[in-house]
């Protein structure tokens, strides 16, 4: 059975990129330009793991995580962010700190993205 991702990335191009390079590795992917709209995907579809752009306009990919991990229903899904922010230590700390499992750099390695999805989702 394949994996659920939900993507969420406000820019159209990397958005129509990652979600056809997750599509072709094997994933069913969900996407949302935001993180409000991806809160409401996720509620709607519950996928086995988000990933998520840190710099987005409506909520950071940092908030997403932390809304995700306080979330009830929510908090057990494995939330990886991505970021542009090439060799940012302070990234992956905030993102940790903020609830994410993994962070990401940009452009996505699929197969490192998919190794931690079959890690973090144990299939």
């Amino acid at each position: 059975m394949a994996i659920r991702v939900l993507l969420i990335e406000d820019d159209v191009n990397d958005r129509e990129l990652q979600e056809r390079a997750l599509h072709d590795a094997g994933f069913k992917v969900i996407t949302a330009v935001n993180g409000k709209d991806g809160f409401a995907t996720a509620l709607a579809n519950r996928p086995d793991i988000v990933l998520c752009d840190v710099q987005m306009p409506h909520g950071s990919g940092y908030l997403v995580a932390e809304s995700f991990k306080s979330n009830r229903v929510l908090g057990d899904i494995p939330v990886i962010a991505l970021t542009g922010q090439h060799g940012m230590f302070a990234d992956e700390k905030a993102a940790l700190e903020a609830g994410a499992d993994a962070l990401l750099l940009k452009p996505l390695d699929v197969l490192r993205f998919t190794k931690l999805a079959h890690n973090l989702c144990r299939m």
